[in-house]
């Protein structure tokens, strides 16, 4: 896509693939629910294989009936 992003926000580190602490689980003693919440585990898939959510279709037909807004 060629869009870059910097950002120091936990969850961009994630997708971006760097570790990065997502919420605070020291308080938690068993160490397969600490692994089971492994940040990285939870992202299945690179953000640019994620579907669009609004497709260039629906934003051209907006654009073209905007003035009725």
């Amino acid at each position: 896509m060629g869009l870059e992003y910097d950002s120091n926000e936990s969850l961009c580190k994630i997708v971006n693939g760097d570790a990065a602490t997502l919420w605070n689980n020291d308080w938690i003693a068993n160490g397969k629910l600490v692994a089971a919440m492994e940040p990285s585990k939870i992202l299945i898939k690179p953000a640019v294989e994620t579907p669009e959510v609004v497709t260039p279709a629906e934003v051209e037909l907006f654009k073209k009936n905007a003035w009725q807004y």
